[in-house]
């Protein structure tokens, strides 16, 4: 019993390629529309940027770690220049 039990989760949760994945979404319908989608993908501003950042109330105490989150060092960098113009 155990060893069935031991087989079925390793083959559940084995990588296998799949050749199209499509009908696995087919049910799924789109919240996100094509002309939202580009409107939130397009390029931003550094002026945009700024504008954000300054209408946002003064935080106190934050380090570059929790004020850039995640960002790599060029990013946090752009954005320091950005902050302080």
């Amino acid at each position: 019993m155990v060893r069935i039990a031991i087989d079925y989760f390793k083959d559940l949760f084995r990588s296998t390629s799949m050749r199209d994945g499509k009908h696995l979404l087919s049910g799924i319908q789109p919240c996100i529309f094509e002309n939202l989608n580009e409107e939130l993908t397009i390029e931003f501003k550094a002026k945009e940027i700024m504008e954000a950042v300054k209408s946002v109330a003064p935080l106190k105490a934050l380090d570059d770690s929790i004020l850039f989150g995640e960002a790599n060092a060029e990013e946090s960098n752009t954005m320091k220049v950005v902050v302080s113009k």
